[in-house]
């Protein structure tokens, strides 16, 4: 690659899904993982941002960027229809 621009997406924060949710102990469990995923996210943003200056110096037309996904996830998640359970196991699969 000669130039052009490397997205870094950061981790899911995965604590609010579906499946931890009703897991047992949830609220802990909520935490521990939002808790991981945010220190692997400031490390990997780190890692980026001294990536990013090396590699400018070699070849200033590359850049490296790190998105944060977790606002987009999430937003999407709040518009989701809540009101129906959903299961992907149905009697009248086709």
């Amino acid at each position: 690659m000669s130039s052009g621009t490397l997205l870094v997406l950061t981790l899911l924060d995965l604590g609010n899904s579906p499946g931890v949710r009703g897991a047992e102990e949830s609220a802990d469990l909520q935490q521990r993982i939002g808790e991981l995923v945010a220190e692997t996210n400031r490390h990997l943003g780190r890692i980026v941002f001294d990536t990013e200056r090396g590699v400018r110096r070699l070849n200033p037309r590359i850049r490296i960027r790190l998105l944060d996904i977790n606002p987009y996830v999430m937003e999407a998640m709040n518009s989701m229809n809540i009101t129906e359970p959903f299961t992907y196991q149905t009697l009248n699969v086709e």
